[in-house]
């Protein structure tokens, strides 16, 4: 896939970028998931963490 967008569009990314670990930096944390077409295109439901205690 990355090799049809760096064709098509100029892509000059090689990998994705660390994304899970960033949306749990800002309180995210995924409550479900589902993959299609052998894993090219996922779902992710993300929920927000519970804050610390007021």
């Amino acid at each position: 896939m990355y090799w049809f967008f760096r064709l098509t569009i100029g892509l000059q990314a090689r990998r994705m970028p660390p994304w899970p670990a960033a949306l749990a930096a800002l309180g995210l944390r995924p409550t479900w998931e589902e993959r299609f077409y052998g894993g090219a295109i996922a779902s992710l439901v993300l929920q927000a963490s519970p804050g610390p205690a007021q």
